[in-house]
């Protein structure tokens, strides 16, 4: 489970601004969301043969997961240009 984790998010960059326990937990929440998505699709393929059900719960896996992870980066851009203020205002 570590060396996934690592391939994943790197301790070079996650552990900068943020705990890896908040890294954790956005994976895990990521990862069960998936499954339940790719379930509540394989379950709609197999019953209904619904095409537009899967489609809709795969683009919103897809904007989930992609909000997540814009705002991760737009919060380390944050703390980035936060830090570079206080190391310009002690000088």
């Amino acid at each position: 489970m570590k060396v996934h984790y690592s391939v994943s998010l790197p301790a070079s960059k996650t552990e900068q601004q943020y705990p890896s326990t908040h890294y954790l937990q956005a994976i895990v929440y990521l990862s069960m969301m998936w499954i339940i998505i790719f379930g509540f699709a394989v379950a709609a393929w197999t019953l209904f043969g619904g095409l537009l059900a899967t489609q809709i719960a795969v683009v919103s896996g897809l904007i989930v997961t992609s909000a997540v992870f814009i705002n991760a980066d737009l919060r380390n851009h944050q703390a980035l240009h936060q830090e570079l203020a206080r190391k310009t205002m002690k000088r």
